[in-house]
């Protein structure tokens, strides 16, 4: 089941439910929600995938122990080791990640750990008002 969360750009969106369509894969499309919404989407989810935008959604997802495929523009994101980095728009790339974390239930749950255990000891609100305070 695919469910993609968030605004799609208009100029995208018929060619991306023709696809969605021609694939015959269960979908659900779900616009723009809000933090505690997400967080169910998240809970609901096996993978978390932003191929183009850097959002603070990747950090959310990671905190939610998902494996993250994320532009490689933003290399912070996936650097600890949980997800991907793919050249903005590069198909090939995004198919690759996609068919390793699908295919592997290791990989992707390892991944998910290391992102969450990243987000706790570098980038919970606890860790960066220290940063800040020492500053």
């Amino acid at each position: 089941f695919l469910l993609l969360v968030g605004n799609i750009a208009p100029e995208y969106e018929n060619f991306l439910l023709e696809k969605l369509n021609d694939s015959l894969i269960p979908y659900r499309i779900q616009p723009h929600c809000d933090t505690y919404e997400l967080v169910n989407m998240f809970c609901a989810s096996d993978i978390a995938v932003y191929p183009v935008q850097a959002t603070i959604s990747t950090i959310e997802a990671s905190a939610c122990s998902l494996p993250v495929i994320c532009t490689s523009e933003i290399p912070e994101r996936y650097k600890s080791g949980n997800g991907f980095g793919i050249e903005p728009g590069n198909l090939e790339q995004l198919s690759s990640a996609l068919e390793k974390l699908i295919n592997n239930d290791f990989l992707r749950k390892e991944m998910g750990m290391k992102g969450r255990l990243y987000v706790e000891q570098h980038l919970s609100w606890k860790i960066i008002s220290d940063k800040f305070l020492r500053f």
